[in-house]
């Protein structure tokens, strides 16, 4: 089987927004600047997280 290594974004069952192969990935802030980030990363769309954009699990307290 031949593994998937292009950019995908999958919005899980959950509403997690999981971002995987993310290398060739531009993540900009508001104001259009870079955003280090991780090959494989969530977003976070609770707004809850003290890691913003990213999704540290916060919504779950």
């Amino acid at each position: 089987m031949e593994q998937n290594t292009s950019p995908t974004i999958q919005v899980t069952a959950s509403g997690k927004v999981v971002v995987t192969n993310a290398k060739d990935i531009v993540l900009l802030d508001g104001e259009g600047n870079p955003i280090a980030k991780r090959n494989r990363f969530a977003l976070c769309n609770c707004g809850k997280t003290q890691d913003g954009p990213f999704c540290d699990g916060a919504h779950k307290e």
